[in-house]
């Protein structure tokens, strides 16, 4: 079995990416897709630029079998209503203990955080998972079955913590993260936050994406100005390290755990040491060889995750629909050192 390293830093004292860590290595574009765009951007990079630019909002389906494999025994299912979305998900643990919830990335669905729902329950926390729209089991939201946006996501993420109560604990991956600091910016924040594999800027994961597909520089910058002329925004209104900022600002921060693959090819390692950088009293952790998805459900990880939501600060103050559970005069609690550990990959 290969031997995963791992280790925690102050995110403070970490002022760089980790000497040997790699470029991340994007997946292979399929043949027909590489093939017609190797032909077009070349002579035509605006062509080229409007088919990427669709490829981009499409969501990859999953069965639903597979979704289902991962599913907890029990759980009390639900749907949230609002705004013309409709979110199913499922509820764990007992009614009136502190709220975690798990939050998937582009393309997922909340089984892919399935392994910590009983170590959080264990934790104490009821946990609240569900599917964004146009994920797993909700319905399509307002782009269709096969599309959504990262505000869409945080849309619905605010819409559940409005009907389940105020977030003690959020659990992120990848986009997932930089969808829950957009509602947070917003008024939906959290007492703290643990994030696996987070998404920390846009621009990463167009460059994943253009080598993907064998973009050129031309068809790249076409496609960029037509995303952004899409979704309204700036790229740079979705830097989670400046959204952290503004969240991380506040008298009562919240806490942060960030976790994250060297070998992670989808969303690069140097964006969670940013947002660490960003975050006052945050911690970062690094593995080795788990990449994007594994790292979710693995021991250390999972082990991780449920002691940083258990060592909270006490709750007061009465609970409102949406925004911090913490009092303004409630201190986060700062993070430790810890000695480097080692995991089994199974």
């Amino acid at each position: 079995m290969a031997t995963h390293k791992s280790t925690i830093v102050r995110a403070e004292l970490h002022a760089a990416v980790p000497p040997g860590t790699p470029t991340p290595r994007p997946p292979r574009a399929p043949a027909l897709v590489r093939a017609f765009l190797r032909v077009t951007d070349p002579v035509a990079p605006g062509l080229s630029a409007r088919v990427a630019e669709a490829l981009w909002f499409r969501l990859s389906p999953t069965p639903r079998g597979i979704r289902h494999l991962g599913t907890p025994a029990g759980g009390t299912p639900f749907t949230t209503r609002g705004d013309g979305l409709a979110v199913h998900g499922r509820t764990y643990g007992p009614e009136g203990a502190p709220t975690a919830y798990l939050v998937h990335g582009w393309a997922g669905w909340w089984q892919q955080l399935a392994a910590l729902v009983q170590p959080l329950v264990d934790a104490g926390f009821r946990v609240v998972a569900y599917d964004a729209p146009s994920h797993g089991d909700s319905a399509a939201g307002a782009y269709g079955p096969r599309s959504s946006r990262v505000m869409e996501m945080a849309d619905a993420y605010a819409l559940v913590v409005r009907d389940h109560g105020p977030a003690d604990l959020v659990v992120a991956h990848s986009i997932g993260a930089m969808a829950t600091m957009w509602a947070a910016a917003r008024g939906t924040g959290a007492g703290a936050y643990a994030f696996v594999a987070a998404a920390a800027s846009v621009e990463p994961m167009l460059h994943t994406f253009g080598h993907t597909l064998h973009l050129g520089h031309r068809t790249r910058r076409r496609m960029a100005a037509r995303i952004e002329r899409r979704i309204g925004h700036p790229f740079a209104a979705f830097d989670v390290p400046d959204l952290a900022r503004s969240v991380a600002g506040a008298q009562a921060a919240p806490r942060l755990l960030a976790v994250h693959d060297r070998d992670d090819r989808m969303t690069p390692v140097s964006g969670s040491v940013a947002i660490t950088r960003a975050w006052p009293g945050s911690e970062l952790r690094l593995t080795d060889g788990l990449g994007h998805r594994r790292i979710l459900s693995h021991p250390e990880t999972i082990a991780r995750v449920a002691s940083f939501g258990s060592h909270r600060p006490q709750r007061t103050g009465a609970r409102t629909g949406t925004g911090t559970p913490l009092s303004p005069s409630t201190a986060p609690e700062q993070p430790r050192h810890a000695e480097p550990c080692r995991a089994q990959d199974r």
